[in-house]
């Protein structure tokens, strides 16, 4: 029996926070852990190759088919295993289900010109989007001013797969063309550390997007995730390169926690990157400027100190409609850590942040924020594997009376 996107919401949920225990050996080309931005696992490093995502819904129509990253964990309660050569999902309240692992991109495989092998450069994220990083260097790193929670360099230095923290606009264009050419991918995802200067990151933005050279018989919704640069005119250039959406990231909402926990950013200032928000609301249209803030530490006091979620649920709930009331869609992170920022390790409670998503995806649904031909907040489930926004608003828009549609279709 095909689950609801609120089971699916739930078990999404629940993964992302316990991680898997990885135990397949399943014939067949899945899509190898190749780690993107972050270091997914807990910290453990498994010397093996195990698959980047599970599909748990794999009966779904194109587009609903609900995707989970797989952060490997050996003392999860939640199992991948090879049942009969049928991958197998165990865990609490589940017992056994079937579900698919995704698929091995036919470009993973090919070579450059320089030599560098084009998964190295492009990954594939979820089943239907492409993704790039310019970069995994951050300056506020040099400065001692990084996000508290930011494990970039950490994480890069420890399992990066590219030869060097950053990647020449020419290897990732070339890159791209290659993935383009063999995968029928919808969307694309820019994403970097920044540059000392965030000007320059927003036009090495621009800069790729105007070397692929996209056909427009084939839409591709591009998106960039990047510090707000220092003057509009670079926002507007990306635009004119042919971005589609954009995210500046608050990561923290009340601005002493911007302020202690965000010092990079807060030497930006708080007020000036909103009004940036807004700057780029009216430059790239309602429905296409986001801002993420990370769950599980709006509340976060110090290191060994249990959070509030009560406290926390209400902070972010309060984020949610201050930012719906400004145009600006708010994305969520679940906190994850592999040990390796400031901010340890920090117990999450599963039921709260359930609770919270089915909040939120209520409250995007309603504010007609989202462009309706869309069936996510950005993307759709089968995208992004690391979050659920996608999947709340889905659980959220599949349930309410007022809308006519039976649930997200494809898109």
């Amino acid at each position: 029996m095909q689950m609801s996107f609120d089971e699916l919401l739930e078990i999404k949920t629940r993964l992302l926070i316990n991680g898997v225990n990885a135990q397949i050996n399943v014939p067949g080309t899945w899509k190898e852990r190749t780690e993107h931005l972050y270091q997914h696992d807990s910290g453990e490093v498994p010397v093996f190759s195990y698959p980047q995502e599970i599909v748990l819904s794999p009966e779904a129509g194109v587009g609903q088919k609900t995707v989970v990253n797989v952060r490997y964990r050996r003392a999860s309660p939640w199992k991948l295993i090879d049942r009969g050569g049928q991958p197998t999902l165990t865990g609490p309240s589940i017992g056994e289900i079937p579900v698919a692992l995704a698929p091995r991109p036919n470009f993973y495989s090919r070579k450059l010109g320089t030599g560098v092998v084009v998964s190295q450069v492009v990954q594939m994220l979820g089943l239907d989007a492409l993704g790039v990083i310019p970069n995994n260097y951050c300056a506020y790193f040099a400065e001692r001013d990084e996000c508290r929670f930011c494990e970039i360099e950490p994480s890069y230095r420890e399992v990066g797969s590219y030869p060097s923290m950053r990647k020449s606009v020419d290897v990732i264009s070339e890159g791209l063309r290659a993935a383009l050419a063999d995968d029928d991918a919808k969307h694309l995802v820019i994403t970097a550390g920044n540059l000392k200067k965030n000007d320059r990151t927003a036009t090495v933005y621009g800069d790729i997007l105007g070397r692929v050279g996209f056909d427009s018989s084939r839409p591709v919704y591009r998106f960039g995730s990047l510090m707000a640069p220092e003057s509009h005119e670079r926002m507007e250039y990306m635009h004119r390169q042919g971005l589609d959406g954009v995210a500046y990231n608050l990561e923290f909402f009340r601005e002493d926690q911007f302020t202690k926990l965000a010092p990079g950013k807060a030497k930006y200032g708080r007020k000036r990157l909103m009004e940036a928000l807004e700057y780029a609301r009216d430059t790239f249209g309602n429905g296409h400027v986001y801002t993420n803030l990370v769950y599980g530490v709006q509340s976060w006091e110090h290191s060994g100190k249990p959070i509030d979620f009560g406290k926390e649920n209400a902070i972010c709930l309060d984020a949610v409609e201050a930012l719906l009331d400004a145009g600006i869609l708010p994305l969520f992170t679940i906190y994850h850590t592999t040990g390796k920022n400031s901010m340890g390790r920090i117990s999450i409670d599963e039921a709260a942040a359930i609770d919270f998503h089915r909040e939120y995806g209520r409250l995007v649904a309603a504010s007609g924020l989202v462009p309706s031909n869309r069936t996510g907040v950005l993307f759709n489930v089968s995208t992004i594997s690391n979050h659920v926004y996608n999947d709340a608003f889905a659980a959220a828009f599949a349930a309410s009376e007022q809308s006519g549609r039976s649930g997200p279709q494809s898109g």
